[in-house]
């Protein structure tokens, strides 16, 4: 079974618009309390409340680099690109070592097309950072937007070594390895990064899909369950779920799924519901 057009609908790699918080101890309990904050009202769209509690502190004086970059993920959110961009830099500005605002920027850069810029300033972060494994994981998320596939890999298991602890450069590079139908290795890097963090919805995803590339159909379903599970939001587990239970002919649950992910907005789901085999499918006694 061919399960490889569905990956093509997912956003396979990066941080976008990720929390701000930081490892660092110097990060005031204020700023702490803030930046969580604004993350809740980012995930709940409250984009103008969040910009509220935001701007008025950088005025009177908070212009702390998190808190700039809290900003730029609320304008990063709100698809206002150029602004976000302006006020990571400012970020940056105020501490040229907070890797936060590096990736963050990075992220926004590959989506606009500007993987060059975003391989240059990564680069910088890490001339000043050398040994940090996000900012080696942002510098792979580039040069995969800039088609180096090869450079990508290698990033990512660098970020990987650099910390052991830290999942995300594995499922990125299990990301690549399935795309390039190298199961085997696919497999062997979500297991691994399932080992660091069960409870990763996105990692659950793509086991599902490495399980149905090699035809385990109740393997590839518990994984893509445990995704939703997860994130109940999560539109494209919900899509393959759909297009899993399809290839087996079973419509009903097809369409149930198709019909979870058409709810948030995925639209491949919603043309899936238009076919004429799902019009009247009910449920078999």
């Amino acid at each position: 079974m061919s399960c490889k057009h569905i990956l093509t609908s997912l956003a396979l790699f990066g941080f976008l618009f990720s929390s701000c918080a930081s490892d660092s101890t110097s990060k005031s309990k204020e700023v702490e309390n803030l930046t969580a904050k604004v993350d809740e009202l980012i995930k709940k769209k409250k984009y103008d409340k969040a910009e509220a509690l935001l701007t008025p502190l950088i005025s009177d004086g908070l212009q702390t680099p998190e808190a700039y970059c809290a900003l730029g993920n609320v304008y990063a959110a709100k698809g206002d690109t150029a602004v976000a961009l302006f006020t990571y830099y400012k970020s940056i500005e105020a501490d040229s070592t907070y890797s936060d605002a590096y990736v963050n920027a990075s992220s926004l850069l590959n989506q606009r097309g500007e993987s060059a810029e975003s391989i240059a300033i990564l680069r910088l972060a890490l001339e000043k950072n050398p040994n940090s494994s996000e900012l080696m994981n942002a510098l792979g998320c580039a040069y995969d937007a800039h088609g180096n596939e090869g450079d990508a890999m290698e990033a990512f298991k660098t970020a990987s070594q650099m910390n052991p602890d830290n999942f995300v450069p594995l499922r990125n590079l299990g990301i690549k390895y399935l795309l390039n139908d190298e199961l085997d290795q696919a497999l062997e890097c979500f297991e691994t990064a399932g080992d660091i963090d069960p409870n990763d919805a996105k990692l659950c995803n793509y086991l599902g899909l490495t399980y149905a590339r090699m035809g385990n159909f109740e393997s590839a379903v518990e994984q893509f369950n445990r995704a939703v599970s997860l994130d109940s939001e999560y539109a494209h587990a919900f899509f393959n779920l759909g297009y899993l239970y399809e290839e087996h002919d079973e419509l009903f649950m097809a369409k149930v799924n198709y019909q979870r992910a058409a709810k948030l907005g995925d639209e491949p789901s919603a043309k899936k519901l238009q076919q004429l085999k799902f019009k009247n499918i009910k449920k078999k006694n």
